[in-house]
């Protein structure tokens, strides 16, 4: 446990850091590299499973992904970069005429493509489909912290008051108690951040999103637990002390993110028919 926040404090000094240096374009920065790395590690646990990857192109395309949806501004950007790599994999794979490349490589190579840049980019969407680019990188802190405080909260209550098992066939080690406490420090990160980094959402919908994130997290993390058991490892990599690897961080992103950015804008269309 120690080891742990030790780790997540020397990680936000780390992008803080970067921050200070670069300004807003590093959230493009940091997407890109956590993106980078997360696939490499998810296509390392696709390996050890059995399962081959077309790895150069999905790499090409993990770091062309992020660039473009910060380059074109909008969801557009992203959207269409991947739509581009899976028909280019796809492409790939019939024209070589190899059926296992196109039965077993192709669809491994395009779930690494759909559950890496394509999920981690909405960080850079949030970003700049804001009124200003200073509010989206407050509204982007607030979903990465209601995420990871709702891990932390899930983790503690685990640890303290965890009896019984959530999903045993994934992680033997999660548990409803542990996911109700997640669920109530989202909701605790979610209303008093919402007031300090002023993200402009009313008190309604930061606890709604905060308990909708709260789940989202809770099932991208439960996707790379099976991930991980299927491959016979514990974590995907051992490069941020106390965490493990870069997709044992952003691992609570692949389904959040996106649904963050929905839930956005369903709430902008939301307070402009109320107006």
């Amino acid at each position: 446990m120690g080891s742990r926040v030790l780790g997540s404090f020397y990680l936000l000094l780390l992008i803080a850091a970067v921050f200070a240096f670069f300004g807003n374009s590093s959230v493009v920065l940091l997407v890109t590299f956590f993106s980078i790395v997360s696939q490499l590690e998810f296509t390392r646990l696709l390996r050890r499973a059995g399962v081959d990857v077309f790895l150069n192109q999905v790499l090409f395309w993990t770091t062309l992904i992020p660039v473009n949806a910060w380059c074109m501004s909008s969801v557009v950007g992203g959207g269409y970069t991947a739509l581009i790599s899976a028909i280019f994999l796809t492409s790939c794979a019939v024209l070589s005429g190899d059926l296992r490349r196109i039965t077993l490589v192709l669809p491994a190579s395009l779930a690494a493509l759909v559950c890496i840049p394509f999920t981690l980019q909405f960080a850079i969407v949030i970003v700049r489909s804001a009124s200003s680019l200073p509010i989206g990188v407050a509204t982007l802190a607030w979903v990465v912290a209601v995420c990871k405080l709702s891990d932390v909260g899930a983790l503690l209550c685990g640890t303290l008051f965890g009896r019984h098992q959530l999903a045993p066939q994934f992680s033997p080690h999660k548990t409803w108690e542990g996911f109700y406490g997640g669920v109530a420090a989202a909701l605790m990160a979610g209303h008093w951040l919402g007031i300090w980094l002023a993200i402009g959402l009313s008190v309604r919908m930061r606890l709604l999103l905060a308990v909708f994130l709260a789940l989202l997290s809770t099932t991208s993390d439960l996707l790379e637990s099976a991930l991980k058991r299927w491959a016979g490892v514990k974590d995907s990599g051992a490069c941020i002390p106390g965490i493990g690897g870069c997709l044992d961080l952003c691992d609570s992103f692949i389904f959040s993110l996106p649904g963050a950015y929905l839930f956005l804008l369903f709430a902008h269309f939301y307070s402009q028919i109320a107006s």
